[in-house]
């Protein structure tokens, strides 16, 4: 009943969102935005998310289980990530899906609690490598527009917290802190996963990884980078490079449902100041949803779908 709630209160504030910034915008008035200019640019897009991204996201995976001890090939975990993203793309934040990936690996290996570290750890390393792109983005624009300067301020700020975190953490003597009495399975597993986060070196993790995780993040802003080439809008790229990764952290907020209304709002807001019309950024925000997660949705729904029917005909 709990989960029902929330998950009405959830479409609720979504829709509230949606509302204001259609209505605050005069969305209600306007034509549906279509794309402009080089429309064969959405095959890069497909290709790009349905190919390029779902390797180097597996790879990325691989590379931080590989670090914890946990093998497991590289054709299941580019299963779990479609298949999950299917199950998952309509819970909070755009992120939502990572849940299932958790309980799917987690059905699959004896390290319980682990295999959900591994992808609490990928999440710290992915927005580390967020900020840290748009960090060096603004640098390059430090001395053009007031917004870049806050960015780049905001952003080295919260490096500095991360890198503070990173440190403290990997310090911390998983022994002396004193959990729940309850040998209860759940506080074990919680147990485990912060067991697993305190003893191994993070930082060690980025280095080994690194080569997977920014080929993710720099794909997922390029793919933004199209959309608005196939509007015949042309930005310079380290602007993309700037604002897409606050857009994404914004989306990750679990307040709505897959990030609806606040990743809109948010590419309207911050493409508003290189002028451009609020119903192409609302455009290019939906089209960039459908791309970069509507589309392996539904490779992952069809995944599922022939796994169900394998396992049902063994029946």
């Amino acid at each position: 009943m709990k989960r029902k709630i929330l998950f009405g209160f959830q479409i609720i504030i979504t829709i509230i969102i949606f509302y204001f910034i259609i209505d605050r915008f005069n969305l209600f008035k306007s034509k549906i935005s279509l794309p402009k200019g080089n429309i064969f640019l959405i095959f890069f897009c497909i290709i790009n998310t349905l190919v390029l991204i779902p390797y180097f996201a597996a790879k990325r995976w691989k590379s931080i289980l590989n670090q914890l001890d946990i093998f497991t090939n590289f054709s299941r975990l580019l299963y779990i990530n479609f298949t999950s993203i299917f199950w998952g793309f309509m819970l909070p934040s755009s992120d939502g899906f990572a849940i299932f990936r958790a309980y799917q690996l987690e059905k699959k290996t004896y390290k319980k609690g682990v295999a959900t570290s591994s992808i609490i750890i990928e999440k710290i390393l992915g927005l580390f490598s967020l900020i840290l792109i748009t960090f060096i983005s603004s640098i390059f624009f430090l001395k053009k527009e007031l917004i870049f300067r806050k960015i780049a301020l905001s952003s080295g700020l919260i490096l500095t917290i991360l890198l503070f975190l990173f440190v403290f953490i990997r310090k911390l003597d998983v022994n002396k802190i004193q959990f729940f009495k309850s040998q209860q399975a759940i506080i074990l597993f919680f147990k485990t996963i912060y067991q697993t986060i305190t003893q191994y070196s993070i930082l060690k993790m980025y280095k080994k990884s690194f080569y997977y995780i920014f080929p993710v993040q720099i794909l997922s802003i390029i793919n933004v980078a199209i959309i608005f080439r196939m509007y015949g809008i042309e930005i310079p790229i380290f602007t993309h490079f700037i604002l897409v990764p606050v857009i994404q952290c914004i989306s990750l907020i679990p307040l709505t449902i897959s990030g609806f209304g606040l990743r809109e709002g948010a590419f309207i807001y911050f493409y508003n100041n290189y002028s451009i019309e609020p119903e192409i950024a609302f455009s290019v925000s939906i089209l960039n949803y459908v791309t970069m997660i509507l589309l392996p949705a539904i490779l992952g729904g069809i995944l599922s779908g022939k796994i169900l029917l394998m396992e049902r005909n063994e029946k």
